[in-house]
């Protein structure tokens, strides 16, 4: 540690396990050998002591004046070396909090809601909805796009006993472009100038005035478009993912509704998830240690202990082809090489884009069949939430209300919220004896090519799925268990002739904007789609 030239007769010594200070110079680097005249002794031990003094004094503004020094440090009191006395134990000072951030918490509230849209009125308009229908079916297929006709959509060109519409939006192709590649009479292609049309000169839909353009809660209107059209069925789905072989010709599957011979459904019958708020339902089908886009990082390690080893049996269906009683009123699957990871997995190499030119790798589910050969589903018990998505989910006409994407939240977080949102009415009905609705996990029906993304710019969106999901989801549940269900009440008797589930579905709408999980938008937009789909085009949920 010299400013000058070190002097002829100094010769450099083998570094000394002194350690390094943060300019990177070892404190024993030159040592003076006993031919050296006094001068030159005492300059090199000089030097050598400031190079300690500076270590020290660097090193402590660098770790916020916390001494973080070699186990012998130079003691310059006494000119000896003595041990640095022990850490401070877990819970000192030294090792405190005070560089953690902070939790989200849902302990207060931040707005006071004052209406106007806190009351949902049934008063069915007597005018029929004014459009031109372009397919005939029970069964529709719902996406949105802003991206040139894919693989996947060209299938639904063809696929039996289904109808598509694809909302489209500013950033998509025209319309005349699109429809160069589809089958018209099967594929209708809502532009943004038809969607004006349909939805607000030819009719007053309160929603078309709340989504916002370029967002992907466009997808709102393609879910009103279906339910114009008499929808029975909605698959919601993207334009990457491709139904597999032979659905993408037969038609999609809807279990539950018989004894399929091809799928059977499982309960969970363990003690273990009786307390559970949440599980990780990729591990029932895998072997690796994955989880779906949502869910609850924080109970990831809990998950990857025990729950690939839950207890399944095998459920009798008892619906007999009566599609109003088959409870399992929303059906989320698997897609295979691409499956709704987060992007933190993404980015730890769970997998990579199809479209990259390095792309080397196709997840595959690994456990679609259980031991007896039998690929299976399994019912989701109601008072565990899980995520699901808006890219490969079939919705029955019991569960429409649900299907609205919250628009003040990114894409990325808006199918997730709308899925524990969901589920949080189905357990408020279960637990007060309406109904005895359910998610129902399936595996396999897609293979998903996704489209090229940035995974930190995914990461980023997703950011409240990791920060305020574990948060969410105690919420949702108090707010499940809590509800009086007399607040949605149209009589006496509590059942699902005389309970309004759009009105709990507001009031939930409500309490997350008074908690700031959503804004004002989405009352807005909750209280709108609900007055739409009830009123507007006339949907009771107790008729199919």
């Amino acid at each position: 540690f010299f400013p000058f030239k070190t002097p002829p007769h100094l010769k450099r010594m083998p570094a000394q396990n002194y350690g390094y200070s943060p300019l990177g110079v070892n404190v024993g680097h030159y040592m003076p050998f006993s031919d050296q005249t006094s001068g030159w002794k005492c300059l090199s031990i000089f030097c050598c002591l400031l190079n300690a003094v500076m270590f020290i004094y660097i090193t402590e503004f660098f770790n916020g004046w916390k001494l973080q020094i070699p186990q012998y440090a130079i003691d310059l009191t006494h000119g000896t070396t003595q041990s640095r006395p022990p850490p401070p134990s877990a819970g000192g000072l030294a090792l405190g909090t005070a560089t953690s951030g902070k939790l989200f918490k849902l302990d207060k509230k931040v707005h006071a809601f004052a209406g106007p849209y806190n009351q949902i009125n049934i008063k069915q308009s007597n005018k029929k909805v004014k459009f031109t229908k372009r397919c005939e079916s029970d069964n529709w297929i719902v996406l949105t796009t802003i991206f040139n006709v894919t693989s996947a959509i060209l299938d639904y060109n063809k696929i039996n006993g289904w109808c598509t519409v694809i909302a489209g939006d500013k950033k998509s192709l025209k319309k005349e472009l699109y429809n160069t590649y589809l089958n018209t009479n099967k594929v209708v292609y809502l532009d943004v100038n038809e969607q004006l049309e349909i939805f607000k000169q030819l009719n007053t839909f309160e929603t078309y005035d709340i989504i916002p353009f370029n967002h992907f809660g466009r997808k709102n209107l393609g879910f009103l478009y279906a339910i114009m059209n008499g929808a029975k069925y909605v698959y919601d789905t993207d334009d990457d993912n491709k139904v597999v072989e032979p659905y993408n010709k037969d038609g999609i599957p809807i279990l539950g509704n018989d004894n399929d011979k091809k799928f059977k459904i499982k309960v969970m019958n363990d003690d273990r998830i009786k307390d559970q708020l949440t599980f990780n339902v990729f591990l029932l089908w895998s072997k690796t240690f994955i989880w779906p886009r949502g869910y609850d990082i924080s109970a990831l390690t809990e998950s990857f202990k025990w729950h690939k080893t839950v207890k399944l049996e095998n459920k009798e269906i008892t619906a007999n082809n009566d599609r109003t009683k088959n409870d399992y009123i929303i059906q989320q699957w698997l897609s295979n090489i691409e499956p709704d990871y987060d992007a933190l997995e993404r980015l730890i190499g769970k997998n990579i884009d199809y479209n990259d030119p390095k792309f080397t790798m196709q997840y595959i589910f690994d456990d679609e069949k259980d031991a007896n050969g039998d690929y299976y589903a399994v019912s989701i018990p109601n008072h565990i939430y899980i995520p699901f998505n808006a890219q490969m989910t079939i919705w029955d006409y019991r569960s429409h209300l649900f299907l609205y994407l919250p628009i003040t939240v990114h894409g990325r977080v808006s199918d997730i919220w709308r899925s524990y949102f969901a589920e949080t009415i189905m357990d408020t009905l279960a637990i007060n004896g309406v109904t005895n609705w359910k998610l129902l996990y399936c595996p396999v029906l897609v293979n998903q090519y996704r489209n090229s993304h940035n995974y930190l710019a995914d990461f980023q969106s997703e950011l409240p799925l990791y920060l305020q999901t574990n948060e969410l989801l105690k919420f949702l549940h108090k707010f499940a268990n809590e509800y009086d269900i007399k607040k949605a009440g149209y009589g006496k008797s509590v059942d699902i002739n005389n309970v309004n589930i759009g009105q709990i579905l507001l009031d939930l709408y409500i309490s997350l904007y008074e908690y700031d999980v959503l804004k004002i938008d989405d009352v807005k937009g909750i209280y709108s789609w609900i007055n739409d789909i009830v009123n507007t085009i006339g949907w009771n949920q107790n008729k199919w």
